[in-house]
């Protein structure tokens, strides 16, 4: 497994640790709100923002892992890639509920 291969796992765990619903860690907050202000410069509709972070990082992830476990052959990565994609999941879905909930109150 390469470098390559686990950044969306990382991206995930940071969306999970920086999210200020599940951790208190200053740090990690901050970095969620300065990836949230480049992003709002960027795309110009504001609640499309926290979609794209909440649902787009976990999406990313769970298609990236599916693709490398239908393709790998080595039985012993397949579980490792199978296993971050069941995460990655996981993630799509606890983050779903989160956004859906969020652009209920703002619609």
């Amino acid at each position: 497994m390469t470098i390559k291969k686990t950044i969306p796992i990382l991206l995930t765990i940071w969306l999970w640790l920086s999210a200020p619903f599940f951790s208190q860690i200053s740090f990690m907050n901050d970095s969620l709100h300065f990836v949230y202000d480049t992003l709002s410069k960027i795309i110009p509709i504001e609640w499309l923002v926290p979609v794209v972070l909440l649902l787009g990082i976990p999406a990313f992830s769970f298609i990236f892992y599916l693709y490398f476990y239908i393709k790998e052959k080595n039985s012993d990565l397949n579980l490792v890639y199978l296993l971050f994609a069941t995460f990655c999941f996981l993630s799509l879905m606890v983050f779903g509920v989160i956004t859906s909930i969020g652009l209920g109150y703002l619609l």
